[in-house]
Protein backbone atom coordinates (compact mmCIF):
# COMPACT_ATOMS: atom_id res chain seq x y z
CA UNK A 1 0.00 0.00 0.00
CA UNK A 2 0.95 3.49 -0.95
CA UNK A 3 -0.53 5.88 1.92
CA UNK A 4 -1.42 3.60 5.07
CA UNK A 5 -0.46 6.69 7.17
CA UNK A 6 -2.54 8.76 4.68
CA UNK A 7 -5.18 6.56 4.65
CA UNK A 8 -5.34 6.09 8.87
CA UNK A 9 -5.82 9.76 8.97
CA UNK A 10 -8.47 10.03 6.61
CA UNK A 11 -10.55 7.21 8.60
CA UNK A 12 -10.16 8.57 11.35
CA UNK A 13 -11.60 12.08 10.15
CA UNK A 14 -14.24 9.63 8.51
CA UNK A 15 -15.28 8.46 12.01
CA UNK A 16 -16.05 11.66 13.06
CA UNK A 17 -18.93 11.55 10.40
CA UNK A 18 -19.61 7.89 10.38
CA UNK A 19 -19.09 4.90 12.60
CA UNK A 20 -19.82 2.84 9.02
CA UNK A 21 -16.99 2.91 6.91
CA UNK A 22 -16.74 0.61 3.48
CA UNK A 23 -13.20 0.33 1.78
CA UNK A 24 -12.22 -1.04 -0.85
CA UNK A 25 -8.77 -1.47 -2.32
CA UNK A 26 -7.39 -3.58 -5.13
CA UNK A 27 -4.41 -5.07 -2.33
CA UNK A 28 -4.87 -7.64 -0.17
CA UNK A 29 -5.87 -7.75 3.47
CA UNK A 30 -2.64 -8.85 4.48
CA UNK A 31 -1.23 -6.11 2.92
CA UNK A 32 -2.89 -3.61 5.50
CA UNK A 33 -1.74 -2.21 8.50
CA UNK A 34 -3.75 -3.68 11.91
CA UNK A 35 -4.60 -0.06 12.83
CA UNK A 36 -6.15 0.86 9.20
CA UNK A 37 -8.21 -2.37 9.26
CA UNK A 38 -9.64 -1.19 13.10
CA UNK A 39 -11.44 2.07 11.43
CA UNK A 40 -13.17 0.13 8.78
CA UNK A 41 -16.47 -1.47 9.17
CA UNK A 42 -16.21 -3.38 5.89
CA UNK A 43 -13.16 -3.92 3.70
CA UNK A 44 -13.51 -5.05 -0.07
CA UNK A 45 -10.13 -6.43 -0.83
CA UNK A 46 -8.62 -7.82 -4.35
CA UNK A 47 -8.21 -6.46 -7.52
CA UNK A 48 -10.94 -5.23 -9.71
CA UNK A 49 -11.35 -7.61 -12.79
CA UNK A 50 -13.74 -6.73 -15.67
CA UNK A 51 -14.25 -10.11 -16.77
CA UNK A 52 -15.14 -11.13 -13.27
CA UNK A 53 -17.68 -8.40 -13.51
CA UNK A 54 -20.62 -10.94 -12.42
CA UNK A 55 -22.81 -8.56 -11.17
CA UNK A 56 -22.01 -9.53 -7.26
CA UNK A 57 -23.10 -8.27 -4.82
CA UNK A 58 -20.84 -5.43 -2.73
CA UNK A 59 -18.09 -6.73 -5.25
CA UNK A 60 -16.80 -5.53 -8.53
CA UNK A 61 -15.54 -8.52 -9.58
CA UNK A 62 -16.00 -12.25 -8.32
CA UNK A 63 -12.29 -12.34 -6.91
CA UNK A 64 -12.80 -10.01 -5.05
CA UNK A 65 -13.55 -10.70 -1.48
CA UNK A 66 -16.09 -9.15 1.95
CA UNK A 67 -14.85 -8.64 5.20
CA UNK A 68 -17.18 -7.66 7.59
CA UNK A 69 -14.61 -6.48 10.34
CA UNK A 70 -16.51 -4.27 12.65
CA UNK A 71 -18.80 -6.55 15.08
CA UNK A 72 -21.68 -3.93 15.36
CA UNK A 73 -21.91 -3.51 11.97
CA UNK A 74 -22.07 -7.49 11.18
CA UNK A 75 -25.57 -8.36 11.64
CA UNK A 76 -27.18 -5.35 8.96
CA UNK A 77 -24.78 -6.33 6.45
CA UNK A 78 -25.02 -10.29 6.71
CA UNK A 79 -28.51 -9.53 6.30
CA UNK A 80 -28.26 -7.19 3.52
CA UNK A 81 -25.70 -9.52 2.00
CA UNK A 82 -28.46 -12.59 2.13
CA UNK A 83 -31.59 -10.37 0.98
CA UNK A 84 -30.66 -7.37 -1.54
CA UNK A 85 -29.49 -7.10 -4.98
CA UNK A 86 -26.81 -4.44 -6.52
CA UNK A 87 -28.87 -1.06 -6.87
CA UNK A 88 -27.24 2.32 -8.56
CA UNK A 89 -27.92 5.50 -6.69
CA UNK A 90 -27.24 8.69 -8.96
CA UNK A 91 -27.21 11.87 -7.43
CA UNK A 92 -27.20 15.27 -9.58
CA UNK A 93 -24.92 17.98 -8.98
CA UNK A 94 -24.17 21.42 -10.96
CA UNK A 95 -22.58 20.49 -14.12
CA UNK A 96 -23.95 17.09 -14.48
CA UNK A 97 -24.86 13.53 -12.66
CA UNK A 98 -22.71 11.25 -10.26
CA UNK A 99 -23.82 7.77 -10.20
CA UNK A 100 -22.71 5.45 -7.07
CA UNK A 101 -22.84 1.42 -6.73
CA UNK A 102 -21.10 -0.97 -8.95
CA UNK A 103 -22.78 -0.91 -12.22
CA UNK A 104 -23.11 -4.15 -14.37
CA UNK A 105 -20.37 -5.58 -17.15
CA UNK A 106 -22.48 -4.26 -20.12
CA UNK A 107 -23.94 -0.59 -18.54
Amino acid sequence: MYQPKELGQLLLLLKNISDDIIVYTGYDKKELEPDVLANISVLIDGEYIEELNDNSLLRGSSNQNIFILDEKQRGKYESYIQTETNKIQNFFVADGVVSVGIHRSDF
